[in-house]
């Protein structure tokens, strides 16, 4: 499924509550699509907008800003688009795809992809120490475990190699995991 980035401007609200109750909103409208929300971001509350902005009929000057990371497949832009323009909370909003060209070329070419994974085993990810000679690749897992790792992927049934939103939701919520450690995930 291809990455979005949705910035969101919605209106000034009183009760940090009612912020919370307009953000689940708009994630359980990505989630009932088949999106898979990666992250939620507040870039700032009550901010000053660049320029008046009528919504719905009202003038606003001021705004409250969020930026939302997810999933998707294509369909849901638009869906997410008529959507949102009909909620009176949300003053703008735009979603951006986020594909880099290594992912775009992942989900082309089929064979990349299998290469790419069968040889990540072995390779020193950006960011940690070269490995010496002898030193095992934390990255390694048995061969036992990646059995057991595709009988549970093709146990949740996978449209394409991709799993939808919903189905690794509830999946990550029967897994028991610390609510801190979900909240990586996601």
């Amino acid at each position: 499924m291809p990455r979005y980035e949705m910035p969101i401007i919605i209106r000034c609200m009183k009760q940090p509550e009612q912020y919370i109750e307009m953000l689940k909103r708009t994630a359980s409208r990505i989630f009932n699509q088949g999106g898979v929300i990666r992250k939620v971001e507040n870039l700032g509350t009550d901010r000053l907008l660049p320029y008046r902005i009528r919504a719905h009929t009202v003038w606003y000057d001021r705004g409250s800003y969020f930026l939302f990371d997810f999933h998707g497949a294509p369909p849901i832009v638009k869906r997410l688009h008529s959507e949102l323009k009909l909620d009176e909370d949300v003053i703008r909003h735009s979603i951006v795809s986020n594909d880099d060209p290594v992912t775009i070329s992942f989900r082309k070419e089929k064979k990349i992809c299998r290469s790419f994974i069968h040889n990540s085993m072995n390779m020193n990810y950006a960011g940690q120490q070269p490995m010496m000679v002898g030193q095992a690749n934390p990255w390694t897992i048995t061969a036992e475990q990646l059995n057991n790792y595709q009988r549970m992927f093709t146990g949740l049934n996978p449209t394409n190699g991709y799993l939808s939103g919903e189905s690794a939701r509830n999946y990550f919520m029967r897994s028991n995991l610390p609510s801190n450690v979900l909240a990586q995930i996601w």
